[in-house]
């Protein structure tokens, strides 16, 4: 484990801030440091404050390990400056707290171009979090296909229903439900079959 952890370190890029350039770098950090203790408990906090960090120009290293010269020859201790993934955790916990579909995709796709970013400088740890972006995306992304096609194939099946075409009612839900969750094509099947065994007897 203590070589992973050191394989790790060597990878990520470590910077040390001149003491020229320490001002911003400073008010950089501890900005970051108060947002990495907000990303579940105030997400949205947390964003304005990293939002805040990558907007300002004259802070240019991120994503790395980085000091700060504080006088000729003294330094700050390391620190994990990584306002791009702290980002992108946060929006994933907004996504988390929200129960709309729509909005929480809208979260988690500014999550993943953060980790995104994030990579792309070199700081692997955030490959972890944007698998998991990805896999959530997919899923949401189909459940908001279900959300918006499912009343007119519901209609066509009712349709069919109404008219006595079981088998047809069947293979609706069988060629065009593809997009449905399985339990809810299970549902739809069943349903198709009660409505004919009814049909039956009241025949």
């Amino acid at each position: 484990m203590k070589l992973l952890l050191l394989t790790l370190i060597l990878i990520q890029d470590s910077e040390t801030i001149p003491k020229a350039h320490k001002r911003a770098y400073i008010k950089a950090t501890d900005e970051c440091k108060k947002a990495e203790g907000l990303l579940t408990s105030d997400p949205k906090e947390a964003i304005r404050l990293l939002t805040n960090i990558l907007e300002t120009s004259s802070v240019e290293e991120r994503e790395c390990r980085l000091r700060i010269e504080m006088r000729s020859g003294s330094y700050s201790k390391w620190y994990d400056f990584y306002p791009y993934q702290f980002r992108g955790r946060a929006y994933m916990a907004l996504a988390q707290k929200s129960a709309d579909t729509a909005e929480r995709i809208t979260f988690l796709e500014k999550a993943q171009k953060d980790f995104t970013e994030s990579i792309s400088r070199n700081l692997s740890s955030s490959k972890t979090y944007h698998t998991t972006v990805q896999a959530e995306l997919k899923i949401l992304r189909n459940e908001q296909l279900a959300i918006e096609k499912e009343p007119s194939f519901r209609r066509e099946w009712r349709i069919l229903i109404d008219e006595g075409r079981f088998v047809a009612a069947k293979t609706h839900v069988e060629t065009k439900g593809s997009f449905l969750p399985e339990e809810k094509r299970e549902a739809y099947l069943s349903d198709t079959e009660k409505e004919c065994q009814e049909a039956l007897k009241a025949a």
